[in-house]
């Protein structure tokens, strides 16, 4: 695949994708550079770095400027090839396009305005190093880390070396120069202003390859560079906007990831070589990289259950997944090789699932439980709350569809059954879920924030000693299931690994199922605040988790 890229660009202002109508000058938002300020510089150098002038690999202890990094998805470099195992070769047979206009300056209205002379419009068709050192040149970067010129391919030792340190990279780097050759102006508003898709990053060939996670991760911000359009990633770090704007504000806020965060942009990722995916992630994770062992040699599926259970050893947030909302964001699909690869896992992995992100979520709350991870097994002793699933979605529960966007947070009380002692059927008491009507799936009020589809939901009434779970006429919904797998006959709520969603402090919790002689994880319960679950319910299990 080949790159367009169009020397006359502008600039991205807003996460609506506005463009900047005034100038088409290459604008750099910091000023350290040209001021002679290098304090933001990073003492840290990679072994190799690339002296765009002349496009020479020089020794990066000899550099004393800033440096930046290249973050782009190999496959767009040139024409990519099979050739074994896990083995691929890129032919550039220099059909790069680098697109020049003549441009003329013009004062309207006493604001001077760059108009660009299409007419002129001038094309080069070059090899993908060149390209980089034109794009290198326009916005004034004179040292680039760039994989391919910086890491000897031919060296495993050097190659492995550099891997260990990519994270060090990309977080010393001044700022990270990203390819986006899908990004470009689409059209004119009414009002003649010209806009771009910034959306088209969350579904970028960008955002589907594991390295480039780690790379944006680190980065300290990035210049994503398009067809004929540039954006700033700060300037669309908006949450609850768009795909995009959710996840440039969550690295905008990386220092709040979890694992649940990671795995959650992780998931459908791809890599030329499927240990790369392990590889990327655990530098995320510094503190793991020296619990595993960076090597192809490895058998893949040993690996990835080893970097699993020290992420989960670590932090509980791994068992916070649920189902995947309905999306037109095809990244977030697992391919039929990535779900055979997830039956493989074990279920607290959440392999199957979709992970929650950190964004409006309290990640460092309750956690009561004592646990251990032994190879794909996590132990738990745990406070649990059991529940059952009622299938059938009678009449009832469709009059509560009008309640799924009543706010809760005024609800105040004790829930418990309709019966706190065990029936005639032996079954000890527990709370009682219904199917959630279809016609409501896509729309229940709390899931929705974290892309998850509410798959039960929990019928209630109010009595005069509080809230009542039932069946029976129910008048409002008290929390909902988001679940990946509803046909089991015993499910538990592991109450004592609380975590607090914001503004409204909704309670959520991991939910495992019975399966023969072990558990499996199989998504999440929210609850609305304010409400205790009586602790009649309560009980203290030992349970194991495959």
């Amino acid at each position: 695949m080949y790159i367009t890229y169009r020397r006359n660009q502008r600039e991205v202002t807003h996460i609506l994708g506005w463009v900047d109508s005034l100038s088409t000058e290459l604008r750099i938002p910091f000023n350290d550079i040209a001021e002679g300020n290098v304090s933001l510089a990073s003492e840290f150098r990679p072994n190799w770095l690339v002296r765009v002038s002349d496009m020479q690999v020089v020794p990066g202890s000899s550099v004393t400027d800033p440096y930046w990094a290249l973050s782009y998805s190999w496959n767009q470099s040139g024409e990519i090839f099979k050739t074994g195992d896990e083995k691929y070769d890129r032919i550039d047979q220099g059909k790069h396009q680098i697109i020049s206009c003549q441009t003329s300056i013009e004062s309207i209205g006493g604001v001077e305005r760059t108009f660009v002379d299409t007419t002129t419009e001038e094309t080069r068709l070059v090899k993908f190093e060149e390209l980089i050192k034109q794009m290198c040149h326009d916005f004034g970067i004179q040292y680039l880390w760039y994989d391919q010129m910086c890491i000897d391919q031919s060296d495993h030792d050097a190659k492995m070396q550099e891997i260990q340190q990519m994270h060090l990279i990309y977080k010393n780097a001044y700022c990270t120069l990203v390819l986006m050759p899908e990004l470009k102006i689409i059209g004119k508003s009414r009002f003649g202003r010209r806009f771009a898709n910034p959306d088209v990053i969350a579904k970028s060939e960008w955002c589907k390859r594991a390295w480039t996670l780690e790379e944006a991760y680190m980065s300290r911000d990035m210049l994503i560079v398009g067809n004929d359009v540039y954006i700033w990633s700060d300037r669309i770090a908006t949450p609850l906007t768009t795909a995009t704007g959710n996840y440039m504000s969550s690295l905008k806020e990386k220092d709040k990831w979890k694992a649940s965060t990671a795995l959650r942009y992780a998931k459908t990722r791809t890599s030329s070589k499927a240990h790369d995916r392990v590889f990327a992630l655990a530098n995320i994770f510094p503190e793991l990289k020296d619990c595993i062992a960076f090597g192809y040699d490895q058998p893949l599926l040993d690996l990835m259950v080893q970097f699993y259970g020290h992420l989960a050893q670590n932090d509980l947030s791994i068992l916070c997944f649920g189902k995947l909302l309905v999306t037109d964001i095809d990244n977030d699909i697992l391919s039929e090789a990535q779900w055979a690869e997830a039956d493989l896992l074990p279920s607290w992995t959440g392999a199957k699932g979709h992970h929650v992100t950190q964004q409006w979520f309290n990640q460092d709350a309750e956690m009561r439980a004592i646990y251990y991870i032994d190879e794909r097994f996590m132990h738990m002793k745990c406070t649990c709350v059991p529940l059952r699933i009622n299938r059938l979605a009678d009449e009832s529960m469709h009059r509560l569809e009008e309640d799924c966007y009543l706010s809760h947070s005024f609800m105040t009380g004790r829930m418990s059954p309709e019966s706190d002692t065990s029936g005639d059927d032996g079954i000890p008491a527990h709370l009682t879920f219904a199917k959630m009507p279809s016609s409501a799936k896509d729309q229940y009020w709390e899931t929705t924030n974290y892309d998850l589809q509410a798959t039960h939901i929990l019928p209630i009434k109010k009595e005069e000693a509080g809230w009542i779970n039932t069946l029976s006429s129910p008048t409002d919904i008290g929390g909902c299931l988001s679940l990946i797998d509803d046909e089991q006959a015993e499910y538990l709520i592991l109450s004592d690994v609380c975590f607090r969603s914001s503004p409204y402090r909704y309670s959520c919790y991991p939910v495992v199922a019975k399966n023969g002689n072990y558990f499996k994880s199989v998504g999440v319960c929210f609850l609305t605040p304010n409400i205790e679950i009586t602790f009649d319910l309560k009980t203290t299990q030992r349970i194991v988790i495959e």
